[in-house]
């Protein structure tokens, strides 16, 4: 089963098989180096640095209209609750060192749009064949203690990017969408992606 077919599960209301959820062994705050964060700005001022966001957005744009023309580098989530999606960076035509630019550069778009980080962590896996890492970037957006009804903006945002053997496999992007009463309906993951991709200097 497919990481997005084990969301679909959870989301759908079915119930999962129960298993046992491997511990890392390793949990801790992410902590870029001062070489990370120089060669990250770097690259950001470098040309053609938006090439693999504007990549993602064209992928989705042709996934809502020609889904069958769609790229196997990455594939997307679409239900009532959750959009997003994963992007197999094994099979990405970028430099693995650009993972960790998008993954970064991802939460400091969606920052930019109002968003708080709630935490940023890393979590180490021992699996069999390989050791996995987990970067995630896990943001929400704004409270409003004022309001008759909570604004979620986009839904609260998750991004994660995984590691086998310290080399890029998988950037996913995620949203979780509230569909309680109490919440304003969220705004159209489409126009967020755009936002995040193309738009770079829209706010």
């Amino acid at each position: 089963m497919s990481f997005w077919d084990r969301i679909k599960q959870v989301l759908g209301g079915a119930e999962p098989k129960p298993k046992r959820v491997a511990e890392p062994y390793l949990h801790e705050l992410i902590k870029r180096s001062p070489k990370d964060e120089q060669d990250y700005e770097h690259w950001k001022h470098a040309e053609g640095y938006e090439e693999p966001l504007h990549w993602i957005y064209r992928q989705y744009t042709s996934h809502r209209f020609k889904p069958d023309e769609n790229s196997l580098t990455i594939d997307f989530l679409d239900t009532p609750s959750a959009k997003g999606f994963v992007l197999h960076w094994k099979t990405a035509p970028w430099p693995h060192r650009e993972a960790m630019f998008v993954f970064d550069y991802l939460k400091e778009r969606v920052k930019a749009l109002g968003y708080r980080t709630y935490v940023s962590d890393m979590r180490l896996y021992n699996r069999p064949e390989w050791i996995e890492t987990v970067e995630r970037h896990y943001l929400k957006p704004p409270p409003s203690f004022m309001a008759d009804t909570f604004e979620q903006s986009y839904g609260n945002i998750t991004i994660e990017l995984t590691y086998r053997d310290a080399e890029a496999v998988q950037l996913r992007f995620s949203t979780l969408i509230f569909k309680d009463r109490n919440y304003k309906k969220a705004g159209d993951f489409g126009e967020l992606l755009r936002r995040l991709t193309i738009g770079t200097d829209e706010q």
